[in-house]
């Protein structure tokens, strides 16, 4: 049954479960399953084998990404769904980078602590962390270069309906505040070429 069928009280159900989705797709990939199901199917046994898991454990995580369609089993064998083929690294369209930051601690502590972010005011992550957000990422690269990446990512994404939604052609000059790597005021230019752009990050 699609989210959009389901009654209200078992949709909000689902929408509250969206940690578990995060951290069962990030543990995926972490543990290195995606990547042994890239080419092949595989069996429980293998699959834990391959991994070095828990098989008990690795069943139970296994039957949480069939039901959120990211595993796919057919005759004892487990593989990527269509949508599961999305999270390795180098397939168009990747999400593994934003699906690994995440399931990352920093983003997992930050969105803990949003409820004391709600009642003082104070960035959820700056006091989660200790610093604010592009400062930690400055002195953490493990996290700061992937997060670039991921943007990067995003931007080639969105830059194509946000071409065609819009139209820049009466404008002289394009600045891109924060843009990153400027995959967006890429696309920006390589349609409307009369343009100057800006890239301010």
């Amino acid at each position: 049954m699609e989210n959009n069928q389901l009654p209200p009280n078992i949709k909000i159900w689902h929408l509250g479960l969206g940690f578990a989705n995060s951290n069962v797709i990030y543990s995926l990939i972490k543990s290195g399953v995606t990547e042994q199901l890239r080419d092949s199917s595989k069996s429980l046994v293998q699959l834990s084998s391959d991994c070095n898991l828990n098989s008990s454990i690795l069943f139970r995580v296994l039957r949480f990404a069939i039901a959120i369609d990211v595993i796919v089993l057919t005759n004892n064998l487990y593989s990527l769904s269509d949508t599961g083929r999305f999270l390795l690294k180098d397939v168009p369209g990747s999400i593994n980078g934003g699906m690994t930051l995440t399931g990352s601690d920093p983003w997992q502590k930050s969105w803990n602590n949003l409820l004391h972010s709600m009642h003082s005011g104070e960035p959820a992550f700056d006091t989660a962390m200790g610093s604010p957000f592009f400062d930690y990422l400055n002195d953490h690269p493990e996290y700061g270069e992937p997060y670039n990446k991921w943007m990067t990512t995003v931007s080639t994404m969105a830059s194509k309906a946000i071409t065609e939604a819009y139209d820049f052609s009466t404008y002289k000059t394009i600045c891109d505040i924060g843009g990153g790597h400027g995959m967006l005021l890429k696309g920006i230019l390589s349609i409307n070429p009369n343009l100057n752009g800006i890239l301010y990050d």
